[in-house]
């Protein structure tokens, strides 16, 4: 099932080089107007960028305009390097045509103290004429200036620079979870070893987090023997012969699409390279103005390697505002041969991101046709959901990593031991909420549709997981409580509106929030809610259309702005969701088919798409090519060749060969606890 992404290797290079080539030319910054970046004490100051700014003598009150020298016509994006407060009220930048035929007003957001990348996409009126870029700042209030400039370093020198060490962190942190993989029993499958792989490298990363909160020393200790353990344990398997090798070819296959997905993302996001990771700005704003969320478990990790406690730990943040499983995943690595600093951190937090297509390649491999496998996979890890949270690296597609290997080792195939079952997904429940404490969400609903559907059969294994996934969670309540108090802010805060720091406790602030809150004020919160996740959900037509209509910067912009990062993607998800649910509601009221197995027409076959997470009897026919052994141990069941099957005992399932049409495999799945 794999096989494709090996096809588009030699692609995905090529499109890459093909992008490197597409840079806007840099003309010549005229040195009139504006002063020195250095002018600027806030300023962060990059030796590569050849740029003014117009805080001068003056500070915030200077005034004044910079301008580049005349782009050809016919261009229709330019990029350059931006600092400062364009989108202040008086400061403008401008597509001048340089016969004064037009004059263009291009948008530009805020961008701080630091030098940012911004690319413009020129009107058709400037496109037509040779123009200049012009900044004017007639602002005098605060945050009345701007910068404008050119990075002058090239991708010779800022691919070794930076890129360089990106790649080789990612490809670091690759071999090592293969390594890891190896290191499991050799009788589980390959799905089930890289589903354990990834529960390991989550529970490494704990272990060291914990470590160095309780002294910086033992953290180096544990940092360094968890980081080098599969490379020492690497020998022992290499002595049983070539099947490690096969194996590990295996496991590659898995994940070697989060390896390429995350150098697409640093690829688009961070072109063409000049950031060196010293700041937060540049991840966070690629895509939209975000916050330095994403940065806090860097800070923390710094923090707690240095052995002081910070309070608060930056701005108004605390430690203990965010789960500390990403700082722990980044000082796993700190004290490898790798580079610390901000770049690595970037490039392990993408890649484990990226890794929320494993148990999706893991769910898909039920699928009996490779094409709807690529198309699933391909339709999310190039969703604006992947790429803006993967550059964004607030731990969000980490946490959903882990939520659904929760789900699928609930709700999978009977086949896994009932030890590993509980274990596997009590450790899954305690990572995810490591990871963001949104997770609770998920975790929450894939509970209850196990008691819903379960009920008592599930109630023991439920029992044992939560004990499980309340051990492994406990050791951050007590950093939270006794070390960084109160620890519970954000649900204050999300869920009460208290934003500043209280000692008081949740319940208290909570029914403070809403004593005086009336069902009427409370429903039309929850209106206003619903209208916030649903609005333009139908209005993405409408742009899209337009787009066909007249393919212009500004149709592409309304599009980009309206839809593709904001939460209209997040409606249609919903309103997916709802009808597959209808869909599988219908299905299961259907009359039940015979006990013996019958194949399903191709149209039912290809309507299931993920046929192991059937809370009930499963009986279909899949083609030669389908993995139906989602987690199946190889070595405990054993074929037939009847043409009818019956029905195993429960926690078991049977695989048989048959003399049917389609030459089809019978699988007959009965779950249970």
């Amino acid at each position: 099932m794999f096989c494709l992404f090996r096809k588009w290797h030699a692609i995905a290079v090529l499109s890459m080089s093909l992008l490197a080539c597409q840079q806007s030319p840099h003309p010549g910054l005229l040195q009139e107007g504006g002063c020195p970046p250095k002018q600027s004490p806030y300023l962060k100051q990059a030796p590569s960028i050849d740029g003014r700014i117009t805080y001068c003598d003056q500070g915030d009150a200077s005034t004044g305009e910079i301008r580049t020298t005349a782009y050809p016509a016919g261009t229709w994006r330019v990029t350059v390097m931006m600092a400062g407060y364009p989108d202040t009220e008086g400061v403008r930048i401008l597509a001048v045509a340089t016969d004064g035929s037009s004059t263009s007003t291009l948008k530009a957001d805020k961008i701080g103290e630091s030098w940012k990348s911004v690319t413009f996409q020129l009107p058709e009126a400037a496109q037509t004429h040779a123009f200049y870029l012009q900044l004017v700042d007639d602002a005098t209030g605060p945050f009345g200036w701007a910068g404008m400039g050119f990075d002058r370093a090239g991708l010779s020198t800022t691919l070794p620079a930076h890129a360089l060490p990106m790649a080789l962190a990612v490809l670091t942190a690759h071999l090592w979870i293969i390594l890891a993989g190896l290191l499991l029993p050799r009788t589980w499958t390959i799905p089930a070893r890289a589903l354990c792989a990834v529960l390991a490298l989550g529970a490494a990363s704990g272990c060291v987090i914990a470590s160095y909160i309780a002294s910086p020393t033992l953290g180096g200790i544990i940092a360094y023997g968890l980081a080098a353990l599969p490379l020492l344990a690497l020998p022992l398997r290499l002595r049983r012969g070539p099947a490690p090798i096969a194996e590990a070819a295996a496991l590659h296959h898995i994940f070697f699409p989060s390896f390429l997905l995350t150098l697409l993302i640093l690829w688009i996001g961070l072109y063409p390279f000049s950031w060196d990771g010293q700041d937060w700005q540049v991840a966070a704003n690629r895509w939209r103005n975000l916050p330095m969320d994403s940065w806090l478990p860097l800070t923390f990790a710094e923090m707690v390697s240095a052995g002081r406690l910070d309070v608060p730990m930056i701005g108004d943040w605390l430690s203990s505002d965010r789960p500390p499983l990403q700082s722990g995943l980044y000082l796993l690595f700190f004290h490898s041969w790798l580079p610390g600093g901000g770049l690595i951190y970037q490039a392990l937090s993408t890649w484990a991101q990226a890794l929320v297509l494993v148990p999706l390649l893991v769910l898909v491999g039920t699928l009996p046709l490779r094409s709807q496998r690529a198309a699933i996979v391909f339709a999310l890890a190039l969703s604006p959901l992947v790429l803006l949270n993967g550059l964004f690296v607030w731990p969000k597609l980490f946490a959903a990593t882990f939520c659904a290997i929760f789900h699928i080792v609930l709700f999978g195939p009977a086949s896994i031991a009932r030890p590993a079952r509980w274990s596997m997904a009590g450790l899954a429940a305690a990572m995810a909420m490591l990871s963001h404490g949104g997770a609770l969400f998920a975790l929450v609903g894939s509970t209850a549709a196990l008691l819903l559907l379960k009920r008592k059969q599930a109630l023991w294994v439920l029992v044992k997981t939560g004990i499980l996934a309340v051990s492994a969670y406990l050791p951050w309540v007590g950093y939270q409580r006794l070390i960084d108090p109160p620890g519970d802010r954000l649900l204050k805060w999300h869920f009460a509106g208290q934003v500043p720091v209280t000692q008081d406790s949740f319940l208290h602030v909570l029914r403070a929030a809403y004593a005086d809150l009336g069902f009427g004020q409370w429903l039309a919160g929850r209106a206003y809610n619903l209208n916030s996740l649903m609005h333009g959900s139908f209005g993405f037509f409408g742009d899209a259309l337009a787009l066909f209509r007249s393919y212009s910067p500004a149709a592409i912009t309304t599009v980009v702005d309206n839809s593709f990062f904001l939460r209209r993607l997040l409606a249609v998800v919903c309103v997916a969701s709802v009808v597959a649910a209808l869909h599988c509601l219908r299905a299961g009221k259907a009359p039940q088919l015979a006990p013996s197995a019958i194949p399903l027409r191709p149209g039912t076959r290809h309507s299931i798409l993920v046929p192991a997470l059937d809370p009930g009897d499963l009986r279909a026919w899949t083609d030669d090519h389908s993995s139906g052994r989602l987690l199946q141990l190889p070595d405990e069941h054993a074929g037939s060749t009847n043409h009818a099957c019956s029905m195993p005992s429960a926690g078991t399932i049977c695989r048989r060969r048959a003399q049917c049409r389609g030459r089809g495999t019978c699988l007959c799945l009965r779950q249970a606890f």
